[in-house]
């Protein structure tokens, strides 16, 4: 059977074609994670810097500990993309995680902790768990922390490695990167290090006040904390935002059904109108998806013709075997 592109790939391209005449867009709503990888590779090629939602499909009040990889991974995101200084800066979100509470940008507040800093272990443990951070024996994914004795170990975004501190007592006497497969720690040494919230930072009065609604949570969650239910909480303290309060967002592709499964099936969500109101990419735009077997082929017959290349990566190019110099390309 003849190779075709997948429908994501064609959304790609529609987006590609809308932010090259509105670059002023800064966040696109999809239909899941794969439309979200091929919008995101598309977006690259813009020169801009992505950042991806995870399809986040958890209802308003589950048990949140079900889905802890992708809540992780929608906190890294998000805080990823509220950390950013880049006026390019671009979120892909799709439909199912855009309509969760979104953290505030308030929430995404670091820590740094320096070689020879004194800490207070119990405090900076309560610290973690209250911003989300799952407490094990053993760190094995992103939103773990481990304390035993002089040896903490977190995993925390944007680091791609987890980090093991050293104690002498309450003195930081060293910070080094640690392989999650072997659980050995690398050689060089930190000089400091900045955790991120695994979820969100809240303390204060207001994280008294999250503990409260968490101990009185009438859910069927198996463990009751901010891991479990403190996204569902986030309302309630005035503590989220909507989608239009972070991006200019438009939608990538038509999401009449989604939207319709999504308004009958859940509750808490934000208005249906502000979505529906969204401009849509149009079907038939400038630039198209294509399969091509052999494109530098492709590209010497329509020698005669301004082609523009919309690639992420330049080793996609020099894997074809296409000249750089010769290949018109948008990067």
């Amino acid at each position: 059977m003849p190779k075709s592109l997948p429908r994501a790939a064609h959304v790609a391209a529609s987006l590609f074609s809308l932010l090259k005449n509105r670059p002023q867009i800064g966040g696109a709503i999809v239909k899941d994670d794969k439309s979200a990888y091929w919008c995101a590779d598309a977006i690259k090629a813009l020169g801009r810097e992505v950042f991806a939602l995870p399809d986040l499909r958890a209802d308003f009040g589950d048990d949140l500990r079900s889905y802890q990889s992708e809540l992780i991974a929608f906190s890294e995101a998000l805080g990823g993309f509220y950390a950013s200084k880049r006026e390019d800066k671009f979120l892909i979100a799709p439909i199912a995680s855009i309509l969760k509470p979104i953290p505030s940008p308030k929430l995404f507040e670091t820590i740094t902790l320096n070689f020879g800093d004194t800490i207070d272990i119990t405090a900076l443990q309560k610290r973690l768990i209250d911003w989300g951070y799952d407490m094990v024996d053993t760190i094995e994914q992103k939103g773990e922390a481990s304390f035993r004795g002089e040896v903490i170990d977190i995993f925390c975004a944007p680091h791609e490695n987890a980090i093991r501190i050293l104690l002498d007592q309450t003195q930081i006497e060293s910070i080094r990167y640690i392989d999650i497969a072997t659980q050995k720690s690398e050689k060089t040494e930190l000089e400091s290090v900045a955790i991120r919230p695994a979820l969100f930072a809240i303390e204060g009065e207001a994280g008294k006040r999250l503990r409260d609604l968490i101990a009185s949570d009438e859910s069927d969650a198996f463990i009751k904390d901010a891991l479990g239910v403190g996204l569902w909480k986030l309302p309630a303290l005035g503590l989220s935002v909507s989608f239009d309060e972070i991006a200019d967002f438009c939608l990538a592709e038509e999401l009449s059904q989604e939207l319709d499964e999504l308004y009958i099936n859940h509750d808490n969500m934000p208005p249906r109108k502000s979505v529906e109101k969204l401009l849509v990419a149009p079907e038939i735009g400038a630039f198209k998806a294509l399969l091509a077997d052999d494109p530098k082929t492709l590209i010497e017959f329509h020698k005669t013709k301004q082609i523009t290349i919309a690639l992420a990566y330049e080793t996609q190019l020099k894997a074809n075997a296409i000249d750089l110099k010769n290949a018109p390309k948008n990067a």
